[in-house]
């Protein structure tokens, strides 16, 4: 039965002091931005000092200016260049228009006159944030709901949304960029994010693990969420990048199971050899990042309803989960390696006590780094070495408990971990950094980093359901509790103990041998043993015998170095798309135990499918995202300026409207790539274009014209930095042909 059935529909699950507009979302009457218990705790807590104290509730109260980051690629230099030549003059023209930016209520008007500034007399254009490199992160003061409303804005909000969708750019919250400016990813670590979605900080560190475009790379980052839906949006974020090293997966991150890998060996090109096929390993990782689920009171500035429901029970009721959380983080670090620890809230509970729990733990195992001169410019305060723990959050004055032995008879849940340690001012706790709003205008924050100094098997009672590695078990995995027992039923997606390791471990990622006896040769394809997830189709592997690739090999004409042993799909036949995975995601996919492990998406989306008759041999094109990757083929087209636009402008252009028409008639019909390089520019255009990088286009040579495979997003884009002029397709008149189509008119892009 639904918990809220019999309550009235319209303030089901809300404060009592919100009303419902007719838009469906809450008006809080309360804009009052007051709770006393919350000012009174962290008071007590000495969070801020004293002298402090004012300045910083204050910055509370008052909206979070917008913030954007560009990823680290050259196009998205040219998308900046383009931001501050076309766009900073309406920041500087923007009158006030109070009425525009508020709601016509009178609270809301009369709420905006207070609030320090949401409406400032001139809207001032975006400006870079100093503590980040190369000039990527940028500030705006003018607050996301003023930028949404404010006719003047709405050209500049358009163009940031139409950024967003392309890649360029991503609307991230300042504070969010921090953590993984101290993971210190390189392009050859082996990086897991444990709580992934929505995948800004996922991306930064894919800009960095891609940054040589190499598809070699023993580069690889897992992006875990337990949340399913949220995993999907992370793989949405995820496919604006180049992704070959990235692999997605679906778990609860305290239970992430700990996969056994093949050795490596340096002497051959696919990291395996005879006689290392038979050892395996557990596969750890080089960085780490735990940005933790939280109570999120450090964002109380953009969500404004945590002043109404904001109370203590919430932080302790996620301290044990988030310590369940970084332990299986710790134990899945290499030796050396780094983990970030990291929440969007100010609560001691959730952040210091969280990092000295774990550390008491292990104290040999573990220390806090000082990275006090790691991103300058970043104003922090240093963590707490002593916190209070409250009491009864209905308790009148508050109350608070000094020790773990005066709480063991009270009604309320508390464990030892909340406490301080005996041993606290040995932990270095001072060396984790909080971010106050006051600081530098953002949101609240916690950042730990954490290293590790010598082995770490993990707390004995968080041994997970599907981390048996096989039948005859491993003395350190052999530690089931009768809670993960317990889970292990209520979990039907869970792997069985044992089930399917003797298969894994004989043919993970087989060659074709196994389907030639199946009578399936022609495909060479062989299933991936991945654990399940209902209506997510398995991965396939395939090798050179499979007729599609060969078709792709001979068409393109591929390199012999090109990795079509890593080459993956999702049908044992004809699969619509291939993905093409690094040499560290790959060896992930051959792990002994890889049913363990519930994989969402995997590799590098290569290779597109295209349907209609009259096709060539090979009926693949390539992705454009997958084109710098694989752009050393046969099939690739230099064109001039002029051609290109003409190609962007037009649909579906005829051949007699390039300057490149002898070779367009002269080439077969199939899937091509068309090449600009702005240093061969002939045009003299060179002042009004703002495209400085080599542009790879994926198109589709048809009969009598050609067809390009681009986002209209991009497209539109593309065409207006060319020209300076405002993307209008020019649609040409299509003539259909009975038996054999002209794919002009009919070639869709994936």
């Amino acid at each position: 039965m639904p918990r809220y059935k019999n309550k009235k529909r319209e303030t089901r699950g809300r404060p009592e002091s919100t009303s419902r507009q007719p838009s469906g979302r809450p008006q809080y009457t309360d804009r009052s931005h007051q709770n006393a218990a919350f000012e009174e705790y962290y008071k007590a807590q000495g969070l801020v000092p004293a002298d402090e104290w004012d300045r910083f509730i204050n910055a509370l109260r008052t909206s979070l200016p917008s913030t954007f980051r560009f990823i680290d690629r050259p196009e998205a230099k040219d998308s900046r260049e383009w931001m501050i030549r076309e766009y900073f003059d309406i920041f500087k023209q923007a009158a006030i228009d109070e009425q525009a930016v508020v709601d016509n209520d009178a609270t809301e008007a009369a709420d905006s006159s207070t609030t320090n500034g949401d409406t400032p007399e001139h809207f001032m254009p975006p400006t870079p944030i100093p503590w980040y490199p190369k000039n990527l992160a940028w500030r705006m003061e003018i607050p996301r709901r003023v930028l949404r409303k404010h006719d003047s804005l709405e050209k500049f909000h358009k163009w940031l949304v139409s950024e967003n969708e392309m890649g360029t750019v991503y609307r991230q919250e300042e504070v969010s960029m921090i953590p993984v400016m101290f993971l210190d990813v390189q392009p050859h670590h082996h990086v897991l994010d444990m709580c992934a979605a929505p995948g800004s900080k996922t991306c930064q560190m894919l800009e960095i693990l891609n940054a040589n475009d190499d598809l070699n790379s023993d580069g690889l980052l897992i992006a875990n969420d337990a949340n399913y839906e949220r995993s999907h949006m992370l793989i949405h974020q995820m496919k604006r990048l180049p992704t070959p090293g990235l692999i997605v997966t679906n778990h609860e991150a305290q239970f992430f199971p700990i996969l056994k890998l093949p050795v490596c060996s340096a002497s051959s090109s696919d990291g395996m050899n005879a006689e290392s096929k038979e050892k395996w390993e557990p596969l750890l990782f080089d960085r780490i990042l735990a940005d933790v689920p939280c109570s999120g009171d450090g964002t109380i500035r953009k969500n404004v309803n945590i002043w109404a429901t904001w109370n203590t029970a919430e932080g302790r009721g996620l301290h044990n989960l988030q310590l369940n959380i970084l332990d299986r983080a710790c134990e899945l670090l290499k030796v050396g390696g780094r983990l970030v620890y990291s929440t969007c809230s100010l609560n001691p509970l959730e952040n210091e006590a969280v990092v000295a729990a774990m550390l008491s733990r292990a104290p040999h195992a573990f220390e806090v780094m000082d990275v006090s001169d790691h991103v300058p410019g970043l104003k922090r305060r240093e963590g707490l070495s002593h916190w209070k723990v409250p009491g009864d959050p209905a308790s009148s004055p508050p109350e608070y408990i000094e020790k773990y032995e005066d709480a063991q008879h009270s009604k309320f849940k508390w464990t030892r971990s909340m406490f301080p340690p005996e041993n606290v001012k040995e932990l270095h706790l001072e060396r984790s950094m909080r971010l106050l709003p006051h600081y530098q205008n953002t949101g609240g924050f916690f950042v730990s980093v954490i290293q590790k100094k010598a082995p770490y098997h993990g707390y004995s009672s968080l041994r997970a359901p599907d981390h048996t590695m096989a039948k005859k078990r491993e003395p350190q995995d052999d530690r089931v509790s009768a809670a993960d027992e317990k889970r292990q039923k209520a979990e039907p997606n869970a792997v069985e103990p044992g089930a399917n390791t003797d298969a894994s471990a004989s043919s993970p990622l087989p060659n074709a041998d196994h389907d030639a006896v199946q009578g399936r040769a022609a495909n060479a394809s062989h299933e991936i043993n991945t654990g399940k997830l209902r209506g997510e189709p398995r991965f396939y592997s395939y090798t050179p015998a499979c007729t599609d690739l060969q078709s792709i090999i001979e068409w393109y004409n591929l390199p012999p170095s090109f990795p079509i042993d890593r080459v993956l799909g999702r049908a044992a036949a004809h699969p619509k798309t291939f993905w093409i995975a690094s040499r560290g995601a790959h060896r992930v996919l051959r792990a002994r135990n890889i049913s363990c492990l519930k994989v969402l998406y995997a590799g590098l989306k290569s290779f597109i499918k295209n349907a209609g008759a009259g096709l060539p041999p090979c009926t693949y094109r390539i992705d454009h995202v997958a084109v710098p990757l694989v752009r050393a083929c046969a099939r690739t087209l230099r064109i001039s300026f002029d051609d290109l636009v003409t190609a962007l402008g037009t649909d579906y252009p005829k051949f007699a409207s390039f300057g490149v028409a002898t070779p367009l008639a002269l080439s077969t019909v199939g899937p091509y790539v068309m090449e600009f390089d702005p240093a061969d520019d002939q045009s003299g255009r060179a002042k009004e274009r703002l495209v400085n990088h080599t542009l790879y286009i994926p198109f589709w040579r048809a009969q009598t014209s050609i067809s390009i495979f681009l986002d209209k997003n991009e497209r539109r884009t593309l065409y207006a930095r060319l020209t300076g002029l405002e993307y209008v397709p020019q649609a040409l008149p299509l003539k259909a042909k009975s038996g054999v189509a002209d794919v002009d008119a009919r070639v869709q892009a994936e």
